[in-house]
């Protein structure tokens, strides 16, 4: 279980890493050109000097947390898939094979 606890770990960040990314695409490609009046409901410094590039990372530090939350969704679906995959492997032994797990150490 601690493989597939790393390996979770890993899908999270990976997923938050991916859509941060994509935020950040977002932000720069699509938000940074929309009009002042749009971001009313967001701080925004008076003394801001690129307001683009503010915007962008805005949007990428926002698109983090769902891509967190994404993450952890698809991080427990790993564990859970890979228990399953562990019982049905432990499962589907055959006694000669177990004879030889032993012999071997496994």
């Amino acid at each position: 279980m601690f493989k597939s606890t790393l390996q979770a770990y890993g899908i999270v960040v990976v997923v938050a890493i991916v859509t941060g990314l994509i935020g950040l695409a977002y932000g720069v490609i699509h938000l940074s050109k929309l009009p002042p009046s749009e971001f009313s409901d967001w701080y925004i410094p008076d003394n801001l000097q690129n307001r683009g590039a503010f915007i962008a990372a805005g949007s990428m530090h926002n698109f983090s947390y769902l891509g967190g939350v994404i993450g952890m969704f698809v991080g427990v679906w790993w564990q859970i898939h890979f228990k399953r995959r562990l019982i049905a492997g432990a499962n589907q032994r055959t006694p000669n094979s177990q004879k030889e797990d032993a012999h071997f150490g496994v």
